[in-house]
């Protein structure tokens, strides 16, 4: 659960970091660069909140097969990105 508390810290903090790089840019591509990072982390975010919740649930699914399935299913949605 360490971990994921991790990932979710990091995640909030490059969502803010890019937050305000975006309220500091005027250059209209890097605006929609920033802004389809943001909704990215933002996906990822409501992902892992999603994830943690049902660990809390379910204390079974915190084995290391199951995380290595969720991370593979991550990258595959990351991968899937426009």
């Amino acid at each position: 659960m360490g971990h994921m508390n991790r990932e979710i810290l990091k995640n909030q903090m490059q969502l803010e970091e890019v937050n305000q790089e975006l309220l500091t840019t005027d250059d209209p591509t890097t605006q929609k660069v920033l802004q389809l990072l943001a909704e990215c982390l933002w996906e990822e975010s409501k992902e892992l909140l999603l994830q943690k919740k049902r660990l809390q649930r379910e204390p079974w699914m915190n084995s290391e097969a199951y995380n290595e399935y969720l991370l593979s299913h991550q990258l595959k949605l990351l991968r899937s990105r426009p």
